[in-house]
């Protein structure tokens, strides 16, 4: 064998190598990664947006079906919108 076979295989070799090795080493372990992802941020953000659009929706004390955003009249009964509670 001359030098430039055996330098192209030896690349090939720890190419192969390399790609086995992240392959295994990453492999499908989507459940580790996951553990190390902090959420608290989000579920801060998610927890102030529900308060907000709770604190916007409007609804009819007698009609409950009847949800808008903005405070006004009920198209049913003609009754003010109050402020949706939980």
């Amino acid at each position: 064998m001359n030098i430039k076979k055996i330098i192209k295989w030896s690349i090939f070799i720890l190419f192969i190598i390399y790609a086995a090795w992240k392959f295994l080493a990453t492999g499908n372990k989507p459940s580790e990664k996951l553990q190390n992802i902090n959420f608290s941020n989000e579920k801060e953000k998610v927890a102030s947006a529900k308060k907000k659009v709770q604190s916007e929706t409007y609804t009819c004390p007698l009609h409950y079906e009847i949800i808008v955003d903005e405070p006004g009249i009920c198209p049913k009964c003609g009754k003010t919108l109050v402020p949706k509670a939980d």
